[in-house]
């Protein structure tokens, strides 16, 4: 039975992804990229504008104010029922607007910023994009970079990380 990747040494790790600690060369890192894709999060498919909108009603704040409306209108007071329903209206319909293009504007932004990471290709340093990086692409790490991917530590020195999102934890471990 094979060890876990965890219990295995760097070498036999290096070996099973076909790379070595010089990183790899520029034709099998676009041979990857095809073969595996970007490395980014595939976008979950976006529910239909109408779904998105009409989902709006299912907040409890909307449902009582749409129930007392019901009320009003039947125990025959119009004037309530209509000034209640259209404030609901309004309501859902600023919510929705304002997530709306703030959702399209996050995404513009995601599109503008390209974070890059230092890789080792061809025995040398390179920046790439993060959506470039691959499997068995040696990455390089310093004080504040992000980690574009999973991956396994081959080297460290002074290593500290900050887990805080993960664990809670206040400080740098």
């Amino acid at each position: 039975m094979e060890p876990s990747w965890w219990l295995q040494s760097s070498d036999e790790l290096l070996g099973k992804l076909v790379t070595s600690p010089q990183g790899l060369t520029d034709s099998e890192a676009r041979r990857r990229q095809q073969e595996y894709g970007p490395n980014e999060v595939r976008d979950t498919t976006t529910a239909p504008l109408l779904y998105q909108f009409v989902r709006r009603f299912s907040n409890p704040l909307v449902l009582i104010l749409l129930a007392a409306s019901l009320i009003s209108a039947v125990i025959g007071d119009v004037v309530s029922f209509a000034i209640i329903a259209l404030m609901v209206l309004i309501s859902v319909t600023l919510d929705f607007v304002q997530e709306y293009r703030a959702g399209r504007a996050a995404e513009k932004l995601r599109q503008m910023v390209q974070v890059r990471s230092s890789v080792l290709r061809d025995g040398g340093t390179r920046e790439v994009p993060m959506r470039e990086v691959v499997p068995g692409d040696v990455v390089l790490l310093s004080a504040g970079t992000l980690v574009p991917a999973d991956g396994v530590l081959l080297e460290a020195r002074d290593l500290f990380l900050n887990q805080a999102m993960l664990t809670g934890e206040p400080y740098a471990v």
